[in-house]
């Protein structure tokens, strides 16, 4: 209280108006009676303060003069009393600072979700709002969005009018089809192609990036396998151009084996394909704007045609009401998970592959896409050139333009790739980082490759290590899982990456040492010689 008379007896408060409150006080003073709600004079009262143990008259007492309103404990508004009357005085803000905040955060949104969203064309995004085709859009506001990535590189001469209406009435009926390429600067992959299928009544579109032409007649049978288990419905007809990709004998056989119409458009006549061949227009102008924003290295140029699709089906194109997916698959997808193309991740790391307690316990890569298989996203980690696929991960979308042409050098990870990720066959190679493979392996991980002793500048040198088998059966008691350990380290390691696991760390890898078999139930130590002691209820094999 003491030091609340003296503010209000300074000259800094006359000055300023400064008040100061004392939490612990039971009562607060005020020297300016002008400023009382309700002032009752009042004599013969005094307070004594503990500066020096001052007397102070009080020369009157004023009441709170507010009314609280509430709702389930939650206040609606406060009133003060004037002239007896409860008036609301709300403190309403500078107009012209409202204002260029709130379009600050509009353009700010509007920019984000069109970097988010593959630089679709704000119509394309403001019509799957106004349409609610997503789920996580809302309060997206439209506002004209002046990218110059856009600009430069979506620019079109004249081209022939659009073909808009919808010539089949359910799905698989018509789909689309048209290979794009070659391309001079080849993928990570060696990627030179990329097939692009459109079914006609969703507009549903499934890309699979290919090194030569002759890969589209697999491709594609694995397609239709896949589409018709998917939704129950078989492939009826598709439309292709008369490229050698779609008339050899291979690919005509197929089609009439399972009753599929296949009709050709007329040699230099691009319009009676058009569906596809607007798409691939689409796709690669914003491909080149993704690439451009994020500044990933041309050789990325798959991994932004599958993102541009992932994103592309979870859009309402025009004259749509609903997202391709649903009119697919037949429930509404939501976009909440989407993120900016090459926006900087940070990828958890587990406890097996940090370097020390004190370590970072995350490690920094690149988004190039979402997951083909699992939930999550793709993340290119710059050092190592590998591609996982991860849920444990959070990105900085301000930070883009990670530049990985200042020398990296891009590898491979072989994977097949299609947009479809719920139903995609990756090849095991793909597992590099993280073990995808199986369900019942899905927590297993791989310890990254370590030096060699050329790389540490020693003399090559096998080590020779002991194993322990573990046989662990499942819950459901389905079957049994063999895995080896090397002893001493918690790394588990299956049939599949034994090899690999020896090379890596310089072990002599003997094959007959490894015993993956379930019928043979034995744990223990097992030395990494050619005729180890011989194992109870098995014969030693090759895995």
């Amino acid at each position: 209280m003491s030091y609340l008379i003296q503010a209000c007896t300074s000259e800094v408060s006359k000055a300023s108006g400064t008040w100061v409150f004392d939490t612990a006080a039971s009562h607060h003073f005020c020297k300016d009676k002008s400023i009382f709600n309700e002032y009752v004079p009042i004599s013969d009262a005094k307070v004594t303060v503990a500066v020096e143990g001052a007397i102070i008259p009080i020369e009157g007492k004023g009441g709170k003069g507010e009314l609280r309103v509430k709702e389930n404990g939650q206040m609606l508004f406060k009133a003060f009393l004037r002239d007896g009357l409860y008036v609301e005085n709300p403190n309403i803000p500078n107009r012209k600072q409202v204002c260029f905040s709130a379009n600050s955060v509009q353009n700010l949104d509007a920019r984000l979700w069109h970097s988010r969203l593959a630089h679709i064309g704000s119509h394309t995004i403001q019509n799957t709002v106004k349409n609610k085709g997503v789920r996580g859009l809302k309060g997206y506001v439209d506002s004209y969005l002046n990218c110059e990535v856009c600009k430069l590189y979506k620019h079109r001469g004249t081209s022939f009018k659009a073909t808009d209406f919808v010539r089949s009435k359910a799905p698989n009926d018509l789909i689309f089809m048209d290979t794009w390429g070659p391309i001079k600067v080849t993928g990570r992959n060696g990627e030179r192609y990329y097939l692009s299928i459109i079914e006609d009544f969703s507009k549903k579109t499934s890309v699979y990036p290919l090194k030569e032409k002759s890969e589209v007649s697999r491709v594609f049978k694995n397609h239709v396998s896949r589409v018709e288990r998917f939704i129950g419905r078989r492939v009826k007809c598709i439309r292709t151009d008369n490229g050698s990709e779609f008339t050899n004998d291979n690919f005509k056989t197929f089609c009439a084996d399972n009753g599929i119409k296949h009709e050709f458009t007329n040699i230099y006549t691009l319009q009676q394909n058009d569906v596809a061949e607007r798409y691939n227009q689409t796709a690669l102008d914003c491909s080149r704007c993704m690439l451009a924003d994020s500044g990933l290295d041309d050789k990325f140029w798959p991994d932004a045609i599958l993102c541009f699709t992932y994103v592309w089906n979870r859009i309402c194109h025009k004259n749509q009401v609903k997202t391709p997916f649903e009119l697919f698959g037949g429930y509404k997808p939501s976009v909440r998970h989407l993120k900016a193309f090459g926006a900087t991740a940070y990828v958890g790391l587990p406890r097996q592959l940090r370097s020390s307690k004190l370590g970072p316990k995350a490690k920094k890569g690149i988004l190039i896409g979402y997951a083909f298989r699992t939930k999550g996203y793709r993340i290119w980690f710059p050092d190592t050139d590998k591609v996982i696929e991860t849920i444990n991960v959070s990105f900085c979308e301000e930070d883009r333009g990670v530049k990985s042409r200042s020398g990296a050098v891009m590898g491979t990870n072989n994977v097949d790739e299609s947009e479809d990720y719920n139903m995609v066959t990756i090849r095991s190679s793909l597992l590099s980082g993280y073990n995808l493979d199986s369900d019942s392996d899905s927590d297993c991980i791989k310890t990254p490759k370590a030096l060699t002793p050329e790389q540490e500048g020693g003399s090559p040198k096998v080590k020779c290590v002991e194993w322990i088998r573990k046989a662990v059966p499942r819950k459901d008691g389905s079957r049994t899982d063999i895995y080896y350990y090397e002893k001493g380290c918690n790394t588990r390691i299956r049939s599949v990456d034994t090899k690999k696991y020896c090379e890596d760390r310089n072990i002599e890898y003997i094959p007959s040492v490894f015993d993956f078999r379930a019928s043979n139930t034995y744990e223990g130590i097992v030395p990494n010689r050619p005729n180890p002691y011989p194992l109870p209820n098995s014969s030693l094999c090759s895995s």
